[in-house]
C-alpha cells in the first residue's frame, strides 16, 4: 500500500505551519574542504600514533642506557 497521499497531506500541514526547515545542499568547494579537514585529521592521528610507536620502541633503549650510569 503506498503512502503518497499521506505523506504529502503532512508535509503540505507541516509546511503551513512553519515546521519544515530548508537543507543547505553543500556545492563542490565546500565538499572539497570537508575533505581537506578530514584528510588533515586522518594525517594528524597517523603522526600521533606513529610517533608512539617510536617511543615505545625506543623506550627500552633509553631505560637500559640509564641504568648503566
Amino acid at each position: 500500500m503506498k503512502d503518497d497521499c499521506r505523506y504529502a497531506t503532512k508535509l503540505s500541514t507541516l509546511l503551513r505551519a512553519g515546521e519544515l526547515t530548508p537543507v543547505y545542499v553543500p556545492n563542490n568547494e565546500d565538499e572539497a574542504m570537508r575533505d581537506f579537514v578530514r584528510a588533515r585529521v586522518d594525517v594528524r592521528k597517523a603522526l600521533r600514533k606513529v610517533k608512539q610507536q617510536i617511543n615505545v620502541f625506543l623506550l627500552p633503549l633509553y631505560e637500559s642506557k640509564r641504568e648503566k650510569r
